[in-house]
């Protein structure tokens, strides 16, 4: 009875390491199987970094900074969620209130070094921010951080267009648009098409550069004021004599009116001087801009444009290219599908030239598809000494930071024990296999059955929740021969031998049944070596 007591308290005293042949192993030594783990995992792969934490997810900081007033939603993501050829993951979530400072904590891959920042007004209009992770710290103000530093104090809601001053620019400048929108192409879905722009309180100026169309088009701002009213100005006019912009093949000769782009590479203009149309809009103005081709209005906010085959038509573009913004626009009607829509027509540049200027922010309004981010916990079961494959049980997590739930998702059983999830005291899954709809000894998604993922209901988690210092307390309950249990989790302590880590990526391939994991990921040995070694899972053998 002692022996079999002893050998019971073994199996199920050593958490956090997986047990291998605990049943076969010597019963008076309690570390026998630790041991044997231990030998075979730095036979494998080395000595541990004894900073190794076993989780490649970090916490950082978002201090954000709203000078606009309203409540808003904050998001962090992973990518940009406007390019839809690229995924984006959402991070955090939160309601924020503006003319106020905020400092966030979110969850994130610790490879990551940018992320993007969006805010949402209670309209759905949104304001994207991209920003480098620096000292495990991202900044971003949204309008003006100092009232002080704002130069525009005209009051009533009036806005001021007036004449600035001419500026020069190269060749590279009037050629840029046409890498982005090339001719004769259709170029919606490429660039921001349905927007505002948000005024952070300074002046700043529109520049006609070129245009590519023989119809004689007026530029016009409109704006919001506080009743939601909708006011128009009509601020520059192409005429046959001149449009505001000369062009030279030299620095000295300025007395050549430029048409459009392909004039210009063709004739060897070398610069290209431009009149400025100045404006000041009132801090935290909405407004947007307008191209009027006779009768006919198109807008920066689609909405208020014409409908082809049940869509709004964009006639009005913005992007930044180099460090400068572009404020494009295509002037024919699209009503029977009939104009190229490449939205190069006339190129102006928006933005800041002087001292006390300065480029408003961009509201785009088009929705924004959130995918929510995942960290996956790839698991051993019995502390095998052979495979090393840790595709035993593979979970996701499914956690926002900033929300007040979380769910876990069986991804894969490569085992064939009695498993059982939990969160704290929370039994999640009582039985991963059943919950699979398959037999306790039916391998899934490892090179035996395929099913689809099996999500948990919402489970409540504390304020201060992070899949970075909360992992362990995902538990894995194992049942061996004879009823006896392994308690397997994320280590909660650095530099110990694993027999489960976090992988902050939704993508993450496991190996394949008995595939050693250095099989298909080359890297992960650097990482057991050297913690900062963090995105090993970015490579595997073809």
């Amino acid at each position: 009875m002692r022996n079999v007591l002893l050998k019971t308290m073994m199996c199920a005293g050593l958490t956090g390491v997986l047990l291998a042949g605990c049943a076969n192993d010597d019963m008076y030594d309690p570390n026998a199987a630790a041991k044997k783990y231990q030998e075979s995992w730095e036979k494998n792969f080395g000595n541990i970094d004894p900073q190794q934490t076993w989780n490649t997810s970090v916490i950082h900081t978002a201090d954000i900074t709203i000078g606009y007033s309203g409540n808003y939603t904050l998001k962090i993501y992973t990518a940009d969620p406007r390019n839809k050829q690229t995924q984006a993951y959402l991070l955090g979530q939160y309601d924020v209130v503006g003319d106020q400072s905020h400092s966030l904590q979110f969850d994130m891959p610790s490879s990551l070094t940018n992320v993007y920042v969006v805010l949402t007004d209670q309209d759905g209009g949104q304001i994207v921010k991209s920003t480098s992770v620096i000292n495990k710290k991202v900044n971003v103000v949204f309008g003006t951080d100092d009232s002080t530093t704002r130069t525009i104090h005209n009051s009533g809601g009036v806005v001021y267009i007036s004449t600035g001053y001419g500026v020069r620019y190269g060749e590279e400048d009037y050629q840029a648009p046409l890498h982005i929108l090339p001719e004769s192409v259709n170029n919606t879905k490429k660039v921001t098409e349905n927007f505002l722009y948000k005024s952070i309180g300074k002046l700043f100026y529109i520049r006609p550069i070129y245009y590519k169309s023989n119809d004689w088009v007026t530029l016009g701002i409109y704006y919001y004021d506080e009743n939601n009213k909708i006011t128009e100005k009509a601020i520059w006019t192409r005429d046959e004599w001149s449009n505001g912009c000369w062009w030279s093949s030299n620095t000295d000769q300025l007395d050549r009116t430029a048409i459009d782009t392909d004039q210009l590479i063709a004739q060897g203009a070398a610069i290209l001087w431009c009149q400025s149309i100045k404006v000041e809009i009132p801090y935290g103005m909405s407004f947007g801009f307008y191209i009027q081709n006779g009768n006919d209005k198109f807008y920066s906010e689609k909405k208020f444009n014409e409908t082809y085959q049940g869509e709004k038509q964009c006639h009005v573009a913005t992007f930044d290219y180099q460090g400068k913004r572009y404020l494009t626009f295509e002037d024919q009607t699209n009503v029977n599908g009939n104009s190229d829509m490449d939205l190069n027509d006339l190129v102006c540049l928006i933005g800041e030239d002087m001292y006390n200027s300065g480029t408003p922010d961009i509201i785009e309004k088009d929705d924004i598809e959130d995918t929510d981010m995942k960290y996956l916990i790839a698991c051993e079961d019995l502390g095998g000494s052979d495979d090393f494959d840790f595709n035993d049980i593979v979970l996701a997590i499914n956690h926002v930071s900033g929300r007040k739930t979380a769910s876990v998702e069986l991804l894969a059983a490569g085992g064939t024990l009695v498993t059982k999830i939990m969160y704290n005291n929370t039994t999640i899954f009582e039985e991963i296999h059943e919950a699979f709809g398959v037999p306790i000894n039916t391998m899934v998604n490892t090179d035996g059955k395929n099913i689809p993922p099996v999500k948990s209901k919402d489970i409540e988690i504390s304020d201060d929740f992070s899949i970075t210092t909360h992992a362990s307390k995902f538990k894995i309950i194992v049942t061996k021969a004879g009823n006896n249990s392994v308690e397997i989790s994320v280590p909660d302590k650095n530099g110990v031998t694993p027999q489960a880590f976090v992988i902050a990526d939704p993508n993450w391939k496991w190996p394949n049944e008995r595939q050693n994991i250095t099989e298909k990921y080359p890297n992960f040995t650097e990482w057991v070596n050297n913690h900062t070694k963090d995105d090993w899972y970015n490579a595997q053998w073809k």
